[in-house]
């Protein structure tokens, strides 16, 4: 895909910012509705795009919010833009054939079992509800080498002032 069919999404204009922003760390701190995993999903896959042979995780709080939420709104982001796909269901992971990339979609729910992959990028869903510990684990996992783009991405709806207001 190339960058000018990745901008043939339509997006507000906070949503473009986000979804074109290229800081180390980036954050989407919206309220309910505002469409924040939506273009969490279609960063990654213009992250994919820009690191094939790499690797990128979703992360939720817990894996029925995973599943409710950002997996099958990535394989429909996918669809839509006719993005060929193979799900490997029982290990939460897709592969985009056309970049060489795979997209591991976790759980935060045990941040040590976050621990082992090599990522490009990562993106915490709803890191408001997720500990601390998760968001530590996570930005030691961005280091693959081959990455051209490497980032570590919270979108959340403002929780109070936890440990994401503190970071960000």
């Amino acid at each position: 895909m190339t960058e000018a069919q990745a901008l043939r999404f339509s997006m507000w204009p906070t949503q473009r910012a986000f979804y074109l922003d290229t800081f180390e760390h980036v954050a989407f701190i919206a309220g309910y509705g505002s469409g924040k995993s939506l273009t969490a999903c279609r960063k990654a896959v213009r992250l994919a795009a820009q690191n094939p042979g790499c690797r990128g995780q979703f992360v939720s709080p817990t894996y029925r919010l995973m599943l409710d939420t950002v997996w099958g709104q990535f394989q429909e982001v996918l669809e839509a833009a006719e993005i060929p796909f193979d799900v490997r269901k029982s290990d939460h992971e897709i592969y985009l054939p056309w970049f060489d990339h795979t997209v591991l979609f976790r759980s935060a729910e045990k941040p040590q079992r976050l621990k082992g992959p090599n990522l490009a990028w990562f993106n915490m869903d709803e890191a408001g509800q997720q500990l601390e510990e998760a968001h530590d684990v996570m930005l030691s996992r961005v280091r693959d080498p081959r990455a051209r783009v490497r980032q570590g991405i919270l979108t959340t709806t403002p929780e109070g002032l936890n440990w994401v207001y503190d970071v960000c």
